[in-house]
């Protein structure tokens, strides 16, 4: 079980990111001339429009034991209103991991450049917001359905690569996600961490040094 004063933090956090990654969402798609996440109030940071229950409890849950695995309520988007519909859709996909980055980027400089952030509880919440925020980035851009990459990539696919990817992904990504998350790490395979702890912790290093 996870120490409450750190399980408040990590939710404080991980709230907060995927807010931000949501809003990140919203406001490119808004910027590129869709009017779609507006007109379903998800032009903002405030977290309550952007969980949906199922996915909150997943959060809150996989956190307690250990963990960590949920969801955000996807941005609805429609491409046909950008003005550019299939490059615009694809940034408006990329900004999602894209401000969690940003948010790691963030928070290394703030423990970098201030004084007071260096050391005691400031520090440890900047550590765990660079941490919980590459890991989110890292996440979503695996290209599996429903996650961020698979969207980016069948969008940087010629046109019929893409369409086949997105076939696949349809019928099999989420099933594949899940079996990676929750039954191989059962049997001693845990593939997302594998796929995962590289990327973080090499970028963990540059930026915090």
């Amino acid at each position: 079980m996870t120490n409450p004063s750190d399980f408040l933090m990590q939710m404080v956090i991980v709230l907060g990111s995927i807010s931000v990654h949501e809003f990140a969402h919203a406001k490119s798609a808004d910027m590129a001339g869709d009017m779609t996440p507006r007109l379903y109030g998800r032009v903002t940071l405030n977290p309550t429009r952007h969980f949906e229950p199922t996915g909150l409890f997943m959060i809150f849950f996989s956190s307690l034991v250990g963990f960590g695995f949920g969801w955000g309520k996807p941005v609805p988007i429609d491409p046909r209103r950008m003005r550019s519909p299939r490059w615009d859709s694809v940034l408006v996909t990329a900004w999602g991991p894209f401000s969690n980055l940003l948010i790691a980027l963030g928070a290394a400089l703030l423990l970098r450049l201030a004084p007071f952030a260096a050391q005691g509880f400031v520090a440890n919440f900047l550590l765990l917001t660079i941490i919980i925020n590459l890991t989110l980035a890292f996440f979503n851009l695996i290209p599996l359905f429903p996650l961020d990459g698979s969207w980016i990539l069948q969008g940087l696919l010629p046109e019929r690569l893409g369409v086949q990817l997105s076939q696949w992904n349809r019928r099999y990504g989420a099933m594949v996600l899940l079996t990676c998350l929750l039954v191989l790490p059962l049997v001693g395979l845990p593939v997302i961490r594998w796929v995962l702890m590289p990327p973080v912790m090499q970028a963990f290093r540059i930026l915090v040094g």
